[in-house]
């Protein structure tokens, strides 16, 4: 047993709503020291049921008392499962939100027919690990037989809400709704008198809140009756990304070979993909090891990629973002930081994208390299689409000036001098070329 000082480790500053305990980081492990004898009893307990495992298979993240490490002063020391990136509720689509609410109230199923509950029910403490939702605050884990009141309005608030304007096709606003910084507009329209009464339906919830069972039996069910419907339809879900091998590490297609090449020899512990469509080259990334943030501005798309990481238990964690507008810090005193600290990754993978960005939607081209540099540490993999592609050519788009390989290479070697180009693929009228540029 390794005896740590606190000034050794990194604490997490979030934190810090209960006396139970406190999370903090120590050898790229996460941990968390309980200091209250009444938590350290409790959670020592509650580890060793008998039917811990099946609260973990429902959500909770996956915790032991840690048997190699342990924080000076702390009583008990636990550690967690690490979740490779950390999503703002707005990054999720409507059918992975509504997911993250059945398994928070799944979560709380469980626990209350074993005599526990959890006292947070809102969206900041649900996390993705390999497409499922997990809930990660351990210590709302508490030993009582009765689901507060105040548990079920931050939940009608947090999830209810939203979920009921996705089940609507409302997604845009259910999206706006979860971006709200914990207060704004929305969030104050739905706690108006009137409006209220649109969830009068909710408060009949209230008259069995003191029998956990039957009161999370009947949420469950009300989430089953406002699924999400279904995203409109747009246009990148259908966009024909190659056709993947049954195996896509044994792919011979030119462009997979040289990006399979790169990650091979980098063997990068996180990748981030940019504009992934479908989640075609973040497969690619997961199968070789890399714990993979996964990002599309269409639901569609990244509701596939969730499916594909959930149906192969690949290490993606699929998010709703635009490029160009990352997600800004949130939460009490911006603690939770923004998209370029969260998914700050090794190597950044920016394929077939630059053209959309820079020549048809009129991005600066030294915004985009600026954007793709503040995200990585190690490299980056960039596609480079040529004026004279066929594509480009059809939109008939004025070019920008430095619109140019050489262009891309002056800014991108400002902080990757180093980089590796690959044959120029010519294919039905496209002109590219593959660059890793590395420091």
């Amino acid at each position: 047993m390794k005896l740590i000082n606190q000034n050794q480790v990194e604490f997490f500053q979030g934190s810090v709503a209960y006396d139970a305990g406190k999370v903090f980081f120590f050898e790229s492990r996460v941990f968390r020291g309980i200091f209250s004898d009444r938590y350290a009893q409790m959670y020592n307990q509650f580890l060793k049921e008998k039917w811990i495992d099946e609260i973990f298979e429902a959500g909770l993240v996956h915790t032991v008392v840690s048997d190699d490490i342990k924080l000076e002063g702390a009583l008990i020391t636990l550690e967690h499962k690490k979740i490779p990136f950390m999503t703002h509720p707005a990054e999720r689509t409507p059918y992975s939100f509504w997911l993250s609410a059945k398994t928070l109230v799944r979560v709380n199923l469980l626990l209350s027919q074993h005599g526990y509950v959890l006292i947070d029910a809102h969206p900041w403490n649900v996390m993705l690990e390999k497409g499922n939702p997990k809930f990660i605050d351990f210590t709302s884990v508490y030993r009582s037989n009765r689901i507060s009141r105040d548990w079920f309005e931050e939940f009608k608030k947090y999830f209810c809400i939203p979920i009921w304007l996705s089940s609507h096709q409302w997604h845009e606003f259910s999206r706006e709704y979860r971006r709200e910084h914990l207060n704004g507009f929305g969030l104050k329209l739905f706690e108006t008198r009137f409006l209220h009464k649109i969830f009068a339906f909710l408060m009949g919830f209230g008259r069995v809140i003191g029998d956990p069972v039957n009161f999370l039996r009947q949420l469950d069910r009300w989430l089953d009756e406002h699924r999400p419907k279904k995203t409109p339809s747009a246009d990148w879900p259908e966009y024909p990304q190659y056709e993947i091998a049954q195996n896509p590490l044994d792919s011979v297609l030119p462009k997979e070979k040289f990006i399979l090449e790169v990650l091979r020899a980098e063997k990068p512990v996180t990748v981030l993909d940019c504009a992934a469509n479908k989640g075609h080259y973040s497969e690619i990334a997961a199968l070789l090891g890399a714990s993979v943030a996964s990002f599309n501005y269409e639901e569609q798309c990244v509701d596939e990629c969730l499916l594909l990481a959930q149906k192969k238990n690949l290490d993606i964690t699929p998010v709703v973002m635009d490029f160009k507008l990352p997600t800004p810090p949130h939460s009490i005193g911006l603690l939770y930081g923004s998209a370029y600290k969260r998914f700050k990754s090794e190597i950044v993978i920016a394929l077939g994208l630059v053209h959309h960005l820079c020549i048809f939607q009129r991005l600066p081209v030294h915004i985009f390299c600026k954007i793709c540099m503040k995200y990585a540490t190690k490299g980056i993999l960039f596609e480079y689409v040529d004026p004279t592609d066929s594509q480009v050519k059809s939109w008939g788009k004025q070019i920008p000036d430095n619109y140019s390989i050489e262009g891309f290479n002056s800014y991108f070697n400002t902080k990757f001098p180093k980089s590796k180009i690959s044959k120029i693929i010519n294919d039905d009228g496209s002109k590219r070329v593959i660059v890793y540029y590395f420091s």
